[in-house]
């Protein structure tokens, strides 16, 4: 019995380790996605709205559906008619 919880203790170990190189790696050097993931979320944000004349509410929606700009906001000025994200 001891030694099953010690394997699951080292188990749990090196996942705790592979979790926490996972985030340093992603934070230190992220994917080229990441990087520009804002700048394409504004651009679909700013071609929904402009020129398909949906709201923005309805691009956010499907926005959400695509993982990989999924964490990405956006802000919408129609005075100036342009897009943040």
């Amino acid at each position: 019995m001891r030694f099953v919880l010690r394997i699951l203790k080292a188990l749990a170990l090196l996942l705790v380790l592979l979790v926490i190189t996972a985030g340093g790696w992603l934070f230190i050097r992220p994917p080229e996605l990441l990087s520009v993931g804002d700048g394409y979320a504004a651009k679909i944000v700013c071609s929904n709205v402009f020129i398909a004349g949906r709201g923005p509410r309805m691009c956010f929606m499907t926005m959400s559906r695509r993982p990989e700009i999924r964490c990405c906001g956006s802000c919408v000025s129609a005075s100036t008619a342009t897009t943040t994200a």
